[in-house]
């Protein structure tokens, strides 16, 4: 009996809270351009590659509110964005172009004045291919560095906000060109060329748990290319044991499976060229 009368006693005191939260939420303030719960696929003005009944993220984030005392304040993913909004009497706006850089893939949330109640919203975006990652890697010779016509075995995971479509592995032929310095970088450091010659595609098969895996020949170096459900795509580069990037920095690497090829941001190997 006592139990029951303190459950009930709690549930009453939990859902009054709950009400009168409800309660000091400023209904006033709304957010006019995005939709609760709604996913949007690419940036307005950039669709996703593969057409299909999905919509692009507006052009301008617009907050609509009665009036306005003090600075107007807003948060995109925990990082604070209203001094970016353009904020006027009765409303405020922001060019996406100008937030976009705190979009995440996936889930995203904005919260308007939240120390006065103000309006919380949570939407999803993809704009971008699947995120790679390297289980495993079995050289099957056993020695991994040396290009002798052996064999790898590898099984890497592939996550994104809508189905992976394929993920495939390209062998590149790399070579460290040793002669004159090509030029500098931005912090004047030189660097010498990078030869890549792109080789042979092989399609990795999907495993009834999700992953990926595939049996490809010892190469320099490997690309895996993941593409999503929209035709988004990434790449992401990987070196083989011993490989030199330039004369101020080498790969270094150990038995250890993950340390069997090191991965590279595309940006850093574009440069190099």
């Amino acid at each position: 009996m006592y139990t029951h009368i303190c459950k009930t006693l709690k549930l009453t005191l939990v859902t009054a809270f709950v009400a009168l939260l409800a309660a000091c939420v400023d209904t006033s303030l709304t957010i006019d351009t995005l939709t609760n719960g709604k996913k949007y696929v690419g940036l307005s003005g950039e669709p996703a590659p593969i057409p299909g009944n999905t919509q692009t993220l507006p052009e301008t984030i617009r907050v609509s509110y009665p009036s306005l005392s003090g600075e107007f304040e807003a948060y995109l993913n925990g990082q604070p964005v209203g001094p970016l909004f353009n904020a006027g009497s009765t409303s405020a706006v922001v060019a996406v172009a100008d937030v976009k850089d705190f979009l995440r893939q996936g889930r995203n949330v904005l919260m308007v004045e939240p120390l006065s109640f103000g309006p919380t919203i949570i939407f999803y975006f993809d704009n971008d291919g699947p995120m790679i990652d390297v289980s495993t890697v079995d050289c099957l010779d056993g020695n991994c560095a040396e290009l002798d016509g052996g064999q790898v075995d590898l099984t890497v995971r592939a996550s994104d906000t809508t189905a992976v479509e394929n993920v495939t592995l390209v062998t590149h032929d790399y070579s460290w060109n040793g002669g004159t310095d090509n030029g500098a970088n931005s912090r004047g450091i030189p660097f010498k060329k990078e030869l890549i010659t792109e080789g042979t595609t092989y399609p990795l098969t999907k495993n009834e748990d999700g992953s990926w895996s595939g049996l490809v020949p010892e190469s320099s170096m490997y690309e895996l290319r993941a593409t999503d459900a929209y035709g988004y795509l990434k790449s992401d580069f990987y070196l083989s044991a011993n490989e030199k990037i330039s004369n101020v920095f080498k790969l270094k690497v150990n038995k250890s499976v993950l340390d069997t090829m090191v991965p590279l941001v595309m940006p850093q190997i574009r440069q190099l060229h």
